[in-house]
């Protein structure tokens, strides 16, 4: 089996589009040890076209011939493939685990600035709408008294 085909054993297929329109199946792939060191690395910083290149085994450069939808579908991609492992490793080898702490602290960081509880939806007397004041009397909001 050659590398080449290892990739192929060991990818998770992914439709691209390119912004001239043609298509194209990709393999998002296992790193082996040695590009896992890399991968936390891209995690860490802001490299993101580094790390779906490296998960892809093209040039950077050509995650710029993508268009918008299908370069945001790698990144999930690239994760769900190989930070399993690479957390993994990281328990392990220090040097790796301080390599996942810049990702892991902006992590935290956006599950802290979520919200709690999902926002509820708008309703009668939203601020888009409000309600009449409790003092205004029928009279004055243009019903009738049902007297």
């Amino acid at each position: 089996m050659t590398p080449r085909d290892n990739l192929l054993v060991n990818g998770q297929p992914v439709e691209v589009t390119y912004q001239d329109g043609t298509k194209e199946t990709v393999y998002v792939k296992t790193l082996s040890i040695r590009q896992l060191s890399l991968f936390t690395n891209f995690l860490g910083s802001r490299d993101t076209p580094g790390l779906v290149a490296l998960c892809v085994g093209k040039p950077v450069e050509w995650v710029d011939t993508l268009t918008d939808e299908s370069y945001c579908a790698l990144p999930p991609k690239c994760t769900a493939v190989n930070f399993k492992r690479a957390v993994a490793i990281s328990r392990e080898d220090p040097i790796a685990a301080a390599e996942l702490v810049p990702f892991l602290v902006k992590l935290e960081a956006m599950i802290k600035s979520a919200p709690l509880t999902p926002p509820k939806p708008a309703s009668i007397g939203s601020e888009s709408s409000p309600a009449p004041a409790p003092s205004e009397s029928a009279a004055a909001t243009g019903s009738g008294s049902s007297t």
